[in-house]
């Protein structure tokens, strides 16, 4: 097995079990992600005829438009369009809520759970 894993027949006899082992396992990974990546060509080799519309090259490749920075007004721009407020229309202000009476308050009346 060492050398259909493709290691050296000479250096059979210098592993360890353990070192085998962590050898032996890292090749059956390596194998394991060689023919995902075929399965993945065959895959799209075959879908791809049948796309009504072909992807670009670095759609293909998965690789995506760099990301733009987003400054604080361009990003409080979008939230107001996203809550449907104008552009210069101001946040709306949360009206304060009337007081609650404390549950140490004596005079309150029991709630039913009580």
């Amino acid at each position: 097995m060492w050398v259909e894993a493709g290691f050296d027949p000479e250096s059979y006899w210098r592993q360890t079990p353990r070192l085998y082992d962590i050898a032996i396992r890292a090749r059956i990974r390596v194998r394991e992600q060689e023919q995902q990546g075929r399965a993945w060509l065959a895959w799209h080799v075959a879908a791809l005829p049948k796309m009504k519309r072909f992807p670009g090259l670095k759609e293909l490749l998965g690789q995506r438009p760099k990301a733009r920075v987003q400054t604080p007004s361009r990003i409080e721009a979008e939230l107001k369009r996203m809550f449907g407020l104008k552009r210069n229309e101001p946040w709306p202000v949360a009206q304060p809520s009337a007081p609650c009476a404390s549950s140490s308050d004596s005079t309150a009346a029991p709630s039913p759970t009580d």
